[in-house]
């Protein structure tokens, strides 16, 4: 097969921080939170191939800083 014939992901899941302020009983996400400076950022995007459907998730995305410039991406 060659690389021409591999479809592309339509859809992606990406984790945006495994901060969370929360300490749900259900989760343990919060246990090992991520540094802010690791995080994925809105520039690393760009380098996804187009896509369908993306699912933001964490941790809590809502503790990001720059989730509108992420989601705008």
């Amino acid at each position: 097969m060659s690389a021409e014939n591999i479809p592309h992901p339509t859809d992606a899941s990406i984790i945006l921080t495994y901060r969370c302020p929360m300490k749900c009983k259900m989760c343990n996400i919060w246990f090992n939170p991520t540094k802010k400076d690791a995080e994925i950022k809105a520039a690393d995007l760009r380098t996804l191939p187009r896509l369908k459907f993306i699912n933001l998730t964490g941790g809590e995305p809502f503790v990001r800083e720059d989730l509108a410039e992420i989601v705008e991406e």
